[in-house]
């Protein structure tokens, strides 16, 4: 199941509402979810950083698809409450949460009704100073 919006990205530290349209093939029906992606500076009611932002823009569309997979995942069979996702200098870790204020849109899509997840999901965007590979080639020079 794959969004018909290929070519969007996800904010940083902005609630975004995201439709599913192709869920209806998997008799889910159109869905919507709600995600955001904080960072970790702003989780201290600061703004990004200049390296946080930087980093999050060389990634953007790489963290939206992980995102985006996430979700469609969920919807398909409930996903623990909190992934770890590693990518190449950041890590995303996702929590997952009861989304009550969902039961309450009345959201569509032309005609169809578009279902509210029974979740909503937030990552927290962090910058590494090493990517994996890095890492794992001190550990075994290291040896």
């Amino acid at each position: 199941m794959v969004s018909h919006f290929h070519n969007y990205t996800l904010p940083l530290n902005t609630a975004t509402l995201i439709t599913f349209h192709d869920a209806a093939q998997k008799d889910l029906g159109l869905r919507i979810c709600q995600v955001m992606i904080s960072t970790a500076a702003s989780a201290s009611r600061n703004g990004p950083t200049v390296e946080e932002l930087a980093t999050f823009f060389i990634f953007q569309h790489e963290i939206s698809k992980a995102v985006e997979s996430i979700l469609v995942a969920d919807i398909l069979a409930p996903l623990p409450e909190k992934i770890l996702l590693e990518g190449d200098g950041y890590t995303l870790v996702g929590t997952r949460r009861d989304w009550w204020f969902g039961a309450t849109i009345n959201a569509r899509w032309g005609k169809e009704p578009l279902v509210p997840t029974d979740s909503k999901w937030r990552f927290l965007f962090e910058v590494r100073k090493t990517s994996p590979k890095t890492m794992a080639g001190e550990r075994i020079s290291e040896k």
